[in-house]
């Protein structure tokens, strides 16, 4: 049997982490994670409980028997409860309200609506992690569309994106026939999660959050992979039709990427390297022959293929290159920019297309700026 990971806990961290069951650095007046979302960073008292949290210091005291037994059994019908009942978790319910009338509407087409709005949450009631993260991604949208309540949604939509992330790395370690349907789909809404927190909080550094996607999106790769059959006749199907694309194209015709195939003669000297180069770009160029099909109006589905491209169109070689930021895969990095420039419509995307161009100029050398040359005009003209 596999033994979990234990979660070491600060005993004398701040009531916020407690609460969102993290890891506080303890740093006063106010600790990294609290700084970081902007959250109120409140301390226990030192005299009080730690568990508790202050809570029952105040409580009254529990009535004794000689008078508690002429309390009434029946309640007061003109009397009216002072909150809800603890179980009731009206923000989440707000949250997940959100999501069907909102959020679900921004991460796909028409054809797979259904699929968001109703299907995943189901599913996400049989497997919570799945239900965390859409709240998570709910909270976040919803933050950018009522910042007077940023500070209380960032603080839920961080407190369920732990809980989803964690629980998705558990799955991704132990890998089960039974979840990878919920795992697959949990994996495109943190994707999704990562890139809507560059719309509270621009990454300084574009390039190593996509970096940091990789790692979520091709993670589930080989959970999936064995159980392709299973995914491709579960509830969420209609997604992974989406991320594939239609199949009544030539994706070999040869769009302005393919020029990259002359950078690589110029530039590429290691055969192995010189395979990962021409795997990606021939991936790429085959999703840009897909966005064209659609027309100037490419479907919501269309963002799933920009996370098709990180899951599989490279391979680990040029994940590593790119980590560390060799040359000629910040070329392609441009390149991928476009791509969001193709659905900058949906909240989540604003703003990535310039960033990700702007880290690719600041850190690529002039003898390759030509090869961005298609890059910039197609961003810079828009």
């Amino acid at each position: 049997m596999t033994v979990r990971k234990t979660h070491t806990k600060s005993r004398r961290g701040c009531l916020a982490c407690k609460r969102r069951h993290v890891k506080c650095d303890e740093t006063k007046p106010r600790c990294a994670p609290c700084n970081r979302l902007d959250l109120d960073c409140t301390w226990p008292n030192p005299g009080g409980s730690a568990s508790g949290e202050g809570v029952g210091q105040n409580a009254s005291p529990t009535p004794s028997p000689s008078w508690s037994s002429n309390i009434p059994n029946t309640p007061d019908p003109h009397q009216h409860p002072s909150s809800e009942p603890p179980d009731l978790a009206i923000a989440d319910l707000k949250l997940l309200h959100f999501w069907t009338l909102n959020t679900s509407l921004t991460c796909t087409s028409q054809t797979t609506l259904h699929t968001y709005q109703s299907v995943l949450v189901e599913l996400g009631f049989k497997f919570p992690y799945l239900l965390r993260g859409i709240l998570a991604l709910s909270a976040l949208h919803r933050a950018t569309v009522y910042p007077s309540e940023r500070k209380e949604l960032m603080f839920k939509s961080s407190e369920h994106y732990d809980a989803a992330i964690s629980a998705y790395l558990d799955a991704l370690k132990n890998p089960d026939p039974a979840t990878c349907a919920p795992v697959f789909a949990l994996s495109g809404i943190l994707y999704m999660h990562q890139l809507g927190m560059a719309q509270v909080q621009r990454p300084e550094d574009p390039i190593a959050a996509i970096c940091s996607w990789i790692q979520v999106v091709r993670g589930v790769r080989a959970m999936i992979v064995p159980h392709w059959q299973r995914l491709i006749a579960s509830e969420v199907a209609p997604i992974i039709a989406g991320a594939q694309g239609r199949g009544d194209i030539d994706k070999t015709v040869r769009t302005e990427v393919m020029q990259l195939m002359d950078m690589i003669d110029e530039h590429i000297e290691n055969p192995e390297h010189r395979t990962s180069y021409v795997e990606a770009v021939n991936a790429l160029n085959a999703i840009f022959v897909e966005l064209r099909a659609f027309g100037e109006r490419p479907p919501q589905d269309a963002v799933g293929l920009l996370m098709a491209w990180l899951a599989s169109g490279v391979d680990e070689r040029f994940v590593e290159l790119l980590f560390a930021r060799e040359q000629c895969t910040l070329v392609l990095m441009a390149y991928f920019a476009v791509l969001f420039q193709v659905k900058q419509s949906s909240w989540f995307i604003r703003g990535w297309p310039t960033w990700t161009l702007e880290c690719v100029e600041r850190q690529l050398s002039e003898e390759l700026w030509k090869w961005i040359e298609w890059p910039r005009t197609m961003i810079r003209s828009e």
